[in-house]
């Protein structure tokens, strides 16, 4: 009966258990704490609620709107050294708006709806901020006046011409001189040396490219031309 005993009690604490042991006692002795967290019941302001209801509107097919998104989920830090420095600048900042292409919600430029606060000297300070980071990003941010009620056609040209400018700046990020490819080339994007990697997928599988060390937060890749092809311009230009 001892031996039984024994084994029962050892059975119900095998070992290994003591935290869960722990946790069971501490639930029983201490009192259930209630969080003090609730639904909000608004999302937007009447003013923002008011916009984006406008601009769904004037959005071409196959773009969509997210609101309130936070600046470091849009542009990040390349730079190594200081990294934290530069990430805690824009960790707890947010746009208005960011627009994106479909299906794959690609960020194509964001939106800052502007009301009298951002005529305070701390705001202007923010705005200017932002704005420079976005510059660094090549990234279109455009500011709207926020107004009670919205002309639009005047809003259809002003999101026609950041749709314009975000097409315009991936082109340009991908236009490297030939030249620059006898040594690894520095990301379009980034400006960081790329890498040399090998497609293990799809078509492409086996071919050579660039890719940037930034990956999967910057896509930008660089085909590298094969021999044949090089072979065959070389040839022309004799």
């Amino acid at each position: 009966m001892g031996y039984q005993k024994k084994h029962k009690d050892q059975d119900d604490n095998p070992p290994g258990c003591l935290p869960g042991f722990l946790l069971a006692l501490l639930r029983k002795t201490s009192p259930q704490e209630e969080l003090p967290y609730r639904a909000t019941d608004t999302f937007l302001s009447d003013a923002e609620l008011e916009f984006i209801h406008a601009l769904c509107r004037v959005l071409p097919e196959g773009m969509s709107v997210v609101p309130k998104v936070r600046v470091a989920d849009i542009v990040y830090v390349t730079a190594k050294k200081d990294y934290q420095k530069y990430f805690n600048k824009i960790s707890s900042k947010h746009v208005d708006f960011l627009v994106v292409r479909l299906p794959h919600w690609k960020p194509l430029f964001a939106i800052e709806l502007d009301d009298s606060s951002h005529s305070r000297a701390s705001r202007a300070i923010r705005d200017e901020f932002l704005d420079k980071v976005f510059r660094a990003a090549r990234f279109p941010l455009i500011r709207i006046e926020q107004k009670r009620a919205y002309n639009l056609v005047e809003l259809r040209e002003q999101i026609s011409s950041a749709i314009a400018s975000a097409g315009q700046t991936a082109n340009e990020m991908a236009s490297v001189p030939r030249s620059e490819m006898e040594t690894a080339p520095l990301c379009p994007k980034c400006h960081v040396p790329m890498v040399l990697r090998t497609a293990k997928y799809g078509n492409q599988a086996g071919k050579s490219f660039y890719g940037c060390v930034n990956y999967p937060r910057c896509k930008q890749v660089i085909e590298v031309p094969s021999p044949e092809a090089t072979d065959k311009e070389s040839v022309g230009q004799n």
